[in-house]
């Protein structure tokens, strides 16, 4: 899944983009405890598979990879894009840092733990 988001996001943003699925809607924050579990072993894996790939799998790759794993197991989960505004973290010249991030429930599973420093530009369900 990983290459195959790699794959993705070779392409526009507004064709990779949906694979994160439907946007500006949101998950339920008390999902069933199963779907917590399967969520969290999967990003598990999906860091473990980042480490050894042949390129950089980077947040947004890792990402797609866990949300379509995910959809295959008919987990719901919130994809969310965002930049980060503090000038401490800023690494792009034009000032903004992005990020991507995968949440079930009340937990972010991709790209976390913490996220409160970005601000979501778009989130998709």
């Amino acid at each position: 899944m990983l290459a195959l988001a790699r794959i993705l996001t070779l392409f526009p943003m507004r064709i990779y983009i949906r694979a994160c699925g439907t946007a500006r809607r949101e998950t339920p924050r008390d999902p069933p405890q199963e779907q917590i579990e399967t969520a969290r072993r999967l990003a598990c894996d999906v860091h473990r598979a980042a480490v050894v790939v042949p390129f950089k799998a980077v947040c947004i790759e890792q990402t797609i990879a866990a949300r379509l794993m995910l959809r295959l197991r008919g987990v719901p989960a919130t994809t969310y894009i965002g930049v980060h505004r503090d000038p401490a973290r800023r690494i792009d010249p034009r000032g903004y840092n992005s990020h991507a991030w995968l949440r079930i429930g009340d937990r972010v599973v991709i790209g976390g733990p913490d996220v409160s420093g970005y601000v979501p530009l778009a989130m998709f369900v």
